[in-house]
Parts: structure tokens; C-alpha cells; sequence
């Protein structure tokens, strides 16, 4: 047991030495993989002795001496409810310290896996459509992400796995979605900076083909966010003010459909929706039906994606029979829903670290920019 110990005080010190390497590089952001939950099926001693380790190292890894030089703020992400009292306050104690820090960002990943961090993204998100502060059509992928431990880091650019593992071991699964990866034999504790020189080189091979990637999936979020933002607002203008005889409003019939009709193509963001998307942007851009849709079963447009497409969200709207004012102003709401909902959950997490440091720690608590 004591040598698999003796083996971490060395990937510890391995651990600063290599940062000190990235942040030389000018590397904005080293996320780390210290302890999975999965570590916790091991042997007890092992366990134990890990955890007393690392309540040791995080709290000498705030005074050392590359984190105040470069003035780094460091994360510890995970779920942090999973550990002893001690090792939390020393997560909240190197958090709390270095807050204010407008330096990189040095992540540590303790008791974390990425199927858990996406678990309590989402289930903070339906937790906040429950009480109230959401909308079931404000969640998106944007949302989710905002609600990740990783939150205030960027995406992931080059991941490097050591030891001849070629696995992510549940490691930033949403993060790395676009990442370089490169699998080397060296151990951790023998990892050199021609190692990660080496590294670098490969992510460079691979910059554009991730710059690319990151560009369509930002061009599909947002048009994702237009229909929302539409479906909203027909929603809102097709819904009486006020309910009558305490019957619940029911939405205006437009021309030529029945009411079941009406309601369908409103209150389900499906088919029916894309197809008129689809059938918008078929008569403002010919050539979008070989470059942002495909055809479907029934030979309808389904769109996947519109890099063409840059009329705004209030002339779909139009197109659809809703007032731009309508889509502005859903929009609007929306975001505020959004933004008002993440500074509670962020405030509510830098409160609870808050509890978690001694006593005698009597700075005040400022949480992250959301």
C-alpha cells in the first residue's frame, strides 16, 4: 500500500512541474483527473489513504509557488458531497483562496466522472423548471453546459492520456467532444515536456479541423435557440390574456386549421415546426435544401443545420405568422430566466463551499462570473 502512495506523492509533484510547463506556453486552462468515483471501489486502506493525501496536497498546492506567481485560480470539480469533511474544506480553502485570482485556471477533477457532472447539470436544470425560475423551452445545450462543474472553463482543446491507456475513463465526456487526443506509453510521473511538446504538435495538425467543428455546432445551437425563441412567442400570441370562466385560454385558430391542428403545430417543436422552417428558408435561399437540410421519409425538409441562413429570428417569425416585436421580446425573457437561474445555482454552490472552510476564515464570499 505504501508504494501506491509513495507513486501519487510523485504524480503531485509531477503535476506542478508539468502546469508550470503549460502555463509558460501561455495554456489558459489544465484540467486534471485526481480521483474518479470509481476510485472509490478500491480497497479501504487505498481509499483512505488517497483522500488523506490529497486533503494534504490541496491545501499546500494554494501556497505553492507556480499558482501564486502566475496568479491561477483553481477548481476543484466533482461531487464534493461524496468526501470526508476534511478534504472538503480543503477543496473550499484552495477555492476560496484563489478566487479573486485573474491568472489560468488549474481544474482538478476529484470525485468526478463526466456521466455525473452531465447528471447533475440536467438535474439542476429540471430542478429549476420545478420551482419555478425555468421554462420547460429554455433548456438547451447552452443551458446544460452553464450548469456543468466545469462551467467557467473553456472547451477543451488537446487531451493527453499517459501510462498505454487509450480510454477517456469517463474523464470531461461533453468537454472533450471537439478535443485532439493523444495517447502516449510514458508513466505520468515520467511525462517530459518533449512529451507534451510532442503533444501540442499533434493538436496543432488538428486545430482547424476542431476550430471547424466547434463553428457548426455553435451555427446548430443557435438556430435551435431561433425556433425556441419563435415557438415562444406563437405560443404567447396565440393564447387569450385571460382565462374565461375559469377554463384555461385556449390558442386562435388560424386560417385554415382546426383547433387540434393549431395546437399541434405551436406546442410541439417537431416536424411540423422544421418543416416550415424548412420551407422559409427553401424561398429566401434556394440552395438551402443540398446545404442545411435533408429530405425525410415523407420527402419534407428536416433541417440540420443553416450556415447560409442569416435573416434574424423576428423575419422567421414573420414568416410564421408572429410579430418580430413577439420573438424579440420572447428572447428577452428567456435569457433573463436563463441568467437569473444560473447566478442562483452558482451562488448556492459558492455557499455551500463557504460552509466547508474554518471558522477562523472570515473572507467574504464572491463566486465566479456566470
Amino acid at each position: 500500500m505504501g508504494h501506491v502512495i509513495h507513486g501519487h506523492k510523485h504524480g503531485y509533484k509531477k503535476l506542478l512541474e508539468a502546469l508550470e510547463w503549460c502555463l509558460e506556453l501561455q495554456v489558459e486552462c489544465v484540467s486534471v483527473y485526481a480521483f474518479s468515483i470509481e476510485n472509490f471501489k478500491r480497497s479501504r486502506d487505498e481509499v483512505e489513504g488517497l483522500l488523506s493525501l490529497a486533503a494534504e496536497k490541496l491545501r499546500s498546492i494554494a501556497e505553492s509557488d507556480v499558482i501564486r506567481q502566475h496568479d491561477v485560480v483553481v477548481s476543484v470539480v466533482g461531487d464534493l458531497t461524496t468526501l470526508p469533511s476534511d478534504v472538503q474544506a480543503a477543496a473550499a480553502h484552495v477555492m476560496l483562496l484563489t478566487r479573486h485570482n485573474k491568472g489560468p485556471r488549474l481544474d482538478i477533477c476529484f470525485a468526478y466522472t463526466g456521466r455525473q457532472d452531465m447528471f447533475q447539470a440536467i438535474q439542476s436544470v429540471q430542478e429549476g423548471i420545478q420551482a419555478g425560475f425555468l421554462e420547460r423551452g429554455d433548456l438547451c445545450e447552452d443551458v446544460v453546459e452553464r450548469c456543468l462543474h466545469t462551467a467557467s472553463s473553456p472547451p477543451v482543446d488537446l487531451l493527453i492520456r499517459t501510462s498505454g491507456e487509450t480510454r477517456l475513463s469517463d474523464f470531461l465526456l461533453w468537454q472533450c467532444s471537439d478535443a485532439v487526443l493523444v495517447f502516449l506509453e510514458v508513466l505520468w510521473p515520467d511525462f517530459s515536456f518533449m512529451d507534451l511538446v510532442g503533444a501540442i504538435v499533434s493538436f496543432q495538425r488538428g486545430a482547424f479541423q476542431v476550430s471547424r467543428s466547434r463553428q457548426k455546432h455553435s451555427r446548430l445551437q443557435l438556430d435551435h435557440l431561433m425556433y425556441s425563441d419563435v415557438a415562444a412567442a406563437q405560443v404567447a400570441e396565440s393564447m387569450d390574456a385571460r382565462p374565461k370562466n375559469g377554463q384555461l385560454p385556449r390558442p386562435k385558430t388560424r386560417k385554415g386549421q382546426s383547433n387540434k391542428e393549431n395546437c399541434y403545430s405551436l406546442l410541439r417543436v417537431g416536424w411540423a415546426q422544421e418543416k416550415a422552417v424548412g420551407d422559409f428558408l427553401q424561398s429566401e435561399i434556394p440552395s438551402v435544401n443540398s446545404k442545411g437540410g435533408v429530405p425525410d421519409a415523407h420527402g419534407d425538409v428536416r433541417l440540420i443545420s443553416s450556415p447560409t441562413f442569416a435573416a434574424p429570428a423576428s423575419a422567421l417569425g414573420v414568416h410564421l405568422g408572429v410579430d418580430g416585436s413577439s420573438v424579440n421580446k420572447a428572447r428577452t425573457a428567456r435569457q433573463a430566466r436563463v441568467e437569473a437561474f444560473l447566478r442562483r445555482l452558482h451562488s448556492a454552490r459558492w455557499a455551500w463551499l463557504k460552509e466547508r472552510t474554518p471558522r477562523g476564515d472570515d473572507s467574504e464570499l464572491a463566486g465566479p462570473a456566470v
